[in-house]
């Protein structure tokens, strides 16, 4: 797999230059080190932006986020209630880019968001985050490494036919 992008909040995480959410921190960590294992790219703007410390400007930000999604194969995508996400997800979709999306049951979507796989490539992984990150953490690795496996064996199958 070429390229993994995870899109996840970040403006309702940040008070000035701090990351106020400790519990999501280390989630998206362990999701971006995981994403390491099946990707030699794997984006994330938390860590382009340093978790808030070195934030961008909005249209310079916006502008960076659009071209990593052009050459991506795989985006991750975690809406919560950010609408930058959903965004996000939509941009995927209109570029026909693979998703799995985390939606956790803490939130209502949109019909928009959570049937995205009608319009492309799509696979859901359900969470509860009513009592932290931390306590669904094994269970949600666990099945997303399943995904990234099955989705990096197909993609290689699709890489061998271009050949």
């Amino acid at each position: 797999m070429k390229k993994i992008f995870i899109g996840c909040p970040i403006s309702k995480y940040l008070d000035g230059n701090s990351f106020t959410n400790d519990d999501f921190k280390n989630f998206i960590e362990e999701l971006h080190l995981l994403c390491k294992k099946y990707s030699d790219t794997v984006f994330l703007a938390l860590e382009r932006e340093a978790f808030g410390v070195k934030r961008m400007e909005d249209d310079l930000c916006t502008r960076l986020d659009f071209e990593e999604m052009k050459d991506t194969d795989l985006f991750i995508s975690i809406p919560e209630d950010s609408l930058g996400v959903a965004v996000e997800t939509g941009w995927a979709s209109a570029m026909q880019k693979n998703i799995i999306l985390i939606l956790d049951e803490e939130y209502r979507y949109s019909p928009l968001i959570k049937s995205i796989g009608v319009v492309t490539n799509a696979e859901t992984i359900e969470i509860n985050t009513a009592n932290g990150y931390s306590t669904c953490k094994a269970d949600f690795f666990r099945a997303l490494e399943n995904k990234l496996i099955n989705f990096t064996s197909s993609s290689m199958i699709e890489d061998a036919k271009v050949s």
